[in-house]
């Protein structure tokens, strides 16, 4: 009996096979879920992408203080061009789109 992931009996050997691309979607699904750093954009702008498991507010407030706190760091203040709030998975997730003057 072979073993590979999972525990093998006969006729169950299309799951062996179909083990690591099940993990390779899951591992893209859960870093697409996980908030990243502010993304750079062309015309020099940033956009910064927060979810909450409770309410849009929190999710806008994480976001907000997030942006502020990477102008900070470049030593320029913020500015909110556009906020953007949708839901992802069930959860409320905010986009804001700033500037750093």
């Amino acid at each position: 009996m072979k073993t590979g992931f999972l525990l093998m009996t006969p006729g169950r050997k299309e799951i062996r096979r179909t083990a690591p691309l099940a993990l390779a979607i899951l591992a893209g699904l859960v870093a697409c879920s996980t908030p990243g750093g502010p993304v750079a954009r062309a015309d020099g702008t940033f956009t910064i992408t927060r979810q909450s498991e409770t309410q849009y507010a929190h999710a806008t407030a994480m976001a907000t203080q997030d942006a502020e706190a990477h102008c900070l760091k470049m030593g320029k203040k913020f500015k909110a061009i556009q906020t953007k709030e949708t839901i992802t998975s069930g959860a409320p997730v905010s986009q804001v789109h700033y500037a750093c003057n």
